[in-house]
């Protein structure tokens, strides 16, 4: 198919009498289509629900550090949680990055 702009004016009624018939054939279908994206499974829901009551007050959102992690910690992260995964990679016993210490 010719694009739209190099379409003649009989051509582009033509091609709309047939593209309105094919969204009414749609329409007598009664789809109920749900078109969203992202939407998880019920098995994930489930995963995640005790997430739902794990922080009692805004006092637990603070860190040993006084990180507020209510918005994601800093900008390279949350430093007692590199703790954990230096120690649990078994590894390092200073932090993730260069030349800096990593709480216990």
């Amino acid at each position: 198919m010719k694009p739209y702009a190099q379409c003649s004016a009989a051509e582009l009624e033509q091609l709309y009498g047939e593209l309105s018939q094919q969204y009414a054939d749609y329409q007598k279908q009664n789809l109920q289509l749900d078109m969203s994206r992202g939407k998880p499974g019920r098995d994930q829901l489930d995963l995640s629900e005790g997430l739902l009551t794990a922080v009692q007050s805004n006092e637990e959102c603070f860190t040993d550090s006084g990180v507020d992690t209510r918005n994601y910690g800093l900008l390279d992260g949350i430093p007692e949680a590199k703790g954990v995964v230096c120690r649990t990679a078994g590894g390092l016993s200073r932090g993730g990055h260069r030349g800096e210490e990593t709480p216990a």
